[in-house]
């Protein structure tokens, strides 16, 4: 029996072809979410520094 080489190769692409879309989908879901976010957001205070604790010891 010979393998269908054109069956598995449209089965690969139609599903690859479907998760790029949905990646598609969610980047795009997501930069909304953000631009949206950032107008109900207080702007970040810029300038100051918080220094990381340092470890016991170090």
């Amino acid at each position: 029996m010979m393998a269908d080489y054109k069956r598995m190769y449209e089965k690969l692409f139609n599903a690859v072809t479907d998760a790029v879309g949905l990646l598609m989908e969610a980047q795009e879901e997501t930069e909304r979410l953000y631009t949206e976010g950032d107008r109900d957001r207080q702007p970040a205070r810029r300038g100051k520094v918080v220094p990381f604790p340092e470890k016991d010891g170090q």
